[in-house]
């Protein structure tokens, strides 16, 4: 049988596996040797050690496992399985405590930025997500008054006409005063138009320096938002090259290992459900041939059998005493015959061989071990205490059998749970698109405000940003969910994780001569293939032996004389032995099957890429940068969130109503006031104005 060679490299996987199977060649019978020993044997195709590649702990592996904050919480995730309810406890917790610290964190900023958005924007500017409105623009008056004192002559000399009512609740201007004597407002919009109000007489040189480190702050805050928004597009990126890609790879492995593994499995399970049935078939074949023998060996002097109940052998009488006890007449003394009474026959006792006169005593007692198996006289009890006991690794390969069907069982089902699983990734990435392009269109919004239409801002403003919250919001819980399982897969594989796989599959296997057979060919090919799991080795030690003792059996019948068949009346069991020697050669040619069906070199490369390489290496790296991309999207949304005021135009001091009276033109003694169009026309001028300087 060809042995079965695998990459033990994760690229090109998938192809390599549709290329790898068991060699289907049928096992012909007519080929085993039906001479005194097998053409195979156990010690054939004796596997050398599999060269594991050294597993090396990457980047994401460390930073999930010993970077992240546990709140002093153990990171052993076997405790998880092995430890106590406390230990288990106290590893979930810790799982835990990072990821509910982030989300303290950030609804710590977003219950500021409501609070913030309550306290208005004459107390918190821009934090409240509006700036606080720019007072009217002064202007000098084209009348000069020459009496006026330095600095006068503009709005802040001016006296203010605002209106009031008289007791009878008619409107009244009053000009006599500057101070603004308005009744106590009830209403939040009525305060902050009585501040804005108050703010509005502002001399000239002092409006212009407001002017200007209100343009220096909308400067800053756009670089700000700029920023925030190139890294969010930034993060799609990665999150799309490494993050989603590191991901497919993964479940592409896995599903090709899974897939592979169940073809393994099922073929495994059928050599071992051959061997038991070439087992059974063998022990029953070969104590068929011992009853035959029991009393065929020597009829003539055992008619009745060496062994009264054959099953055991303290029954079995080797001794036979010839002599009146059998009515068997020897006489020396001239006569050269003997008669059989049983037998009604006379055989010659004259002539026998040395060998045979030897091993009659001067009583008549003949040994018939010494005569049947000069070279071996314990064989044939070994071999009744062999196959007639009890074989108990036959039921534990049914029993491993059971557990391997089983296990290719879970296989397919996590199989399929994989590819259901393809869609969160798909939909975590395409809320993190969504973010992309709405961090696309504020940046446009910034660039390109001046050239924007008012219907495309108050579309961004109504539908924009509450869109980009809610995404924003779903790809954080995408980003807890991949960091927690990052986390914990960190600390399933963090320097090697054979040992903590071997802890998991004893604890989900349970108890049972399978599940511990598969338990030690799982800790061989963690031992890198360098021993024989110990059911197994006791297993070929006894195949062995049965080898041994059939062979020495077969090459005893073949080694018996014609005087010893014409003396014991010995039937000739060559074809016998030699049918159950082909049988034992099937069980052999089976157990070498089984071996390749369990060999390192068949199982390691698949081992190590599905748990080196599509978890612990593609796994955690694709869950790793999809959790960090996504919680710092979150980040970004969130300096975004607070520097929201950018978006909206710079807003100066509007009146009440029409009257000029009101925020209109005010005349004073050294100037007057323009009126709020004037006011925004008078503003662009003088950036026009700096702007050509």
């Amino acid at each position: 049988m060809a042995s079965t060679s695998m990459s033990p490299t994760g690229e090109d996987f998938s192809d390599d596996l549709n290329l790898q199977n068991f060699d289907d060649t049928t096992r012909d019978d007519d080929w085993l040797p039906v001479s005194t020993t097998c053409s195979i044997d156990l010690e054939d195709d004796v596997e050398m050690p599999w060269v594991q590649p050294q597993f090396q702990n990457t980047n994401p592996i460390i930073a999930a496992h010993t970077k992240m904050w546990r709140g002093g919480h153990t990171n052993d995730v076997t405790s998880l399985i092995l430890g106590t309810k406390e230990e288990a406890n106290s590893y979930i917790v810790g799982l835990l405590v990072s990821s509910i610290t982030i989300l303290v964190f950030f609804l710590a900023w977003m219950i500021l930025l409501i609070t913030l958005k309550g306290c208005g924007r004459n107390r918190v500017g821009f934090l409240s997500g509006k700036r606080a409105k720019l007072p009217l623009k002064p202007i000098e008056s084209p009348i000069s008054n020459p009496d006026s004192a330095p600095g006068e002559g503009f709005v802040a000399a001016a006296p203010l006409r605002i209106p009031e009512k008289d007791k009878e609740g008619n409107n009244r201007s009053s000009t006599n005063n500057i101070e603004l004597d308005l009744p106590p407002l009830s209403s939040e919009h009525e305060q902050e138009q009585k501040e804005t109000k108050q703010s509005a007489l502002l001399p000239n040189d002092e409006w212009n320096e407001l002017y200007a480190t209100k343009k220096k702050e909308e400067r800053w805050m756009k670089g700000v938002v700029l920023f925030a928004c190139t890294i969010v597009i930034c993060m799609v990126g990665v999150m799309a090259r490494e993050g989603v890609q590191s991901l497919k790879v993964s479940l592409s492995d896995a599903q090709a290992s899974l897939s592979y593994a169940q073809i393994l499995l099922n073929e495994t399970e059928d050599v071992v459900n051959g061997l038991a049935n070439g087992l059974e078939e063998f022990q029953t074949d070969f104590l068929d041939v011992l009853e035959q023998t029991n009393t065929g060996l020597c009829p003539r002097l055992k008619p009745k059998g060496i062994c009264s109940k054959f099953s055991r052998i303290d029954s079995c009488d080797f001794r036979a005493k010839i002599g009146l006890d059998r009515e068997i007449t020897i006489d020396r003394f001239g006569m050269n015959e003997t008669i059989d009474v049983n037998y009604n026959q006379s055989i010659d006792v004259l002539e026998p061989s040395v060998g045979i006169k030897d091993k009659i005593g001067l009583d008549g007692t003949v040994n018939l071990r010494e005569l049947l198996f000069p070279n071996f006289p314990q064989l044939y009890g070994k071999l009744i205490k062999t196959f007639s006991s009890e074989w108990p690794f036959i039921d534990r390969l049914y029993d491993f059998a059971d557990t391997l069907n089983s296990v290719s069982t879970r296989a397919s089902q996590v199989e399929q749970q994989i590819s259901t699983f393809n869609w969160i990734f798909y939909v975590a990435f395409a809320f993190d698109v969504v973010v992309g392009l709405i961090a696309v269109c504020m940046i446009v919004h910034i660039l390109a405000n001046e050239r924007l239409p008012q219907s495309f801002k108050r579309i961004q403003r109504r539908y924009l940003f509450p869109l980009f919250i809610v995404c924003v919001s779903i790809a954080f819980i995408f980003a807890i969910v991949f960091l927690i399982v990052s986390m914990a897969l960190s600390d399933t594989c963090v320097n090697n994780p054979s040992k903590r796989i071997l802890s998991i599959a004893k604890y989900h296997m349970g108890n049972g001569i399978g599940a511990d057979l598969v338990l030690q060919i799982i800790k061989q090919w963690v031992s890198k293939c360098t021993s024989k799991p110990p059911s197994v080795q006791e297993y070929h030690v006894f195949i062995e032996e049965a080898q041994m003792l059939l062979e020495a059996f077969d090459v005893e019948m073949q080694n018996i004389g014609d005087n010893v068949t014409e003396f014991c009346g010995t039937i000739d069991y060559a074809d016998l032995t030699s049918s159950s020697l082909k049988v034992l050669c099937s069980v052999i040619g089976l157990t070498l099957d089984l071996r390749k069906a369990t060999k390192c070199s068949t199982w390691m490369p698949l081992y190590y890429n599905t748990l080196h390489n599509a978890v612990c290496y593609n796994g955690i790296n694709g869950l790793w940068i999809t959790a960090v991309t996504q919680l710092t999207t979150l980040l970004m949304a969130c300096i975004i969130l607070t520097f929201r005021a950018v978006f909206f135009d710079l807003e100066t001091i509007k009146s009440d109503n029409n009257n000029d009276e009101d925020f209109g033109l005010v005349s004073s003694s050294g100037g007057y006031v323009q009126n709020n169009d004037e006011n925004e026309k008078a503003i662009l001028d003088d950036e026009n104005e700096v702007k050509a300087n």
